[in-house]
Parts: structure tokens; C-alpha cells; sequence
């Protein structure tokens, strides 16, 4: 397996929040990244639990919006390897809107 390396990220996401249309930036870096492809590979040397699952899949709905052919995530624990399924870009586009407009209303 090829070195870890991490991509910045910087775009914006129109989500409707308080009857506007809010332009949100979303910015930062994601890690770690593996592969030609980018691929998000995330590993815990504990058994497997569902949270470990978070952090991978906003990274590839990032990566599914972001750029082309995104490769689905990959965890490793210590009981399980687990790929995560594929989505499409307007899938991807949905399901973050969603959650970023379910952090601004946690914020209020």
C-alpha cells in the first residue's frame, strides 16, 4: 500500500436554511488517502462499531461531489473490513446538504 497522503478541499454548497438560500463554504483537509484514486481508507485497532463509519462516508460524499469516479471508502477494524457502498454525485449532493444544514440548525 502506497504512503498516506491528504487532499484540501474548498467548495461551496447551496442549502435552503432559514427560507433563504444560504451559499455555504466548505473547507479543510481530508486524510488519509491512499492510492492514484484517493481512495479514503480508515482503520482502528478495536472492534468494529458504527460510528467508525462517519468520518469515511463525509469524506466520500466530499470526494463524490468534489471530483469524478470516487472510489468508495474502506474500513478496517480489528473484527472487520468493511467497503462502503457506492453513491451517485446528486445522491452525494443531497445527502450533504442535509447535513450541513442539520449542523446549522444544532448552531441556532
Amino acid at each position: 500500500m502506497s504512503e498516506a497522503k491528504h487532499a484540501s478541499v474548498d467548495f461551496n454548497l447551496s442549502v435552503d436554511w432559514q427560507n433563504e438560500n444560504q451559499e455555504i463554504r466548505l473547507f479543510g483537509y481530508m486524510e488519509p488517502l491512499f492510492g492514484d484514486d484517493s481512495q479514503v481508507i480508515q482503520w482502528h485497532f478495536a472492534k468494529y462499531k458504527d460510528r467508525y463509519c462517519i468520518r469515511p462516508w463525509i469524506y466520500y460524499l466530499i470526494q463524490c461531489v468534489t471530483q469524478e469516479n470516487a472510489i468508495p471508502p474502506k474500513l478496517i477494524t480489528q473484527d472487520q473490513v468493511i467497503e462502503l457502498p457506492p453513491i451517485e454525485r446528486e445522491a452525494a449532493l443531497a445527502q450533504l446538504k442535509i447535513y450541513v444544514k442539520r449542523l446549522f440548525t444544532k448552531a441556532k
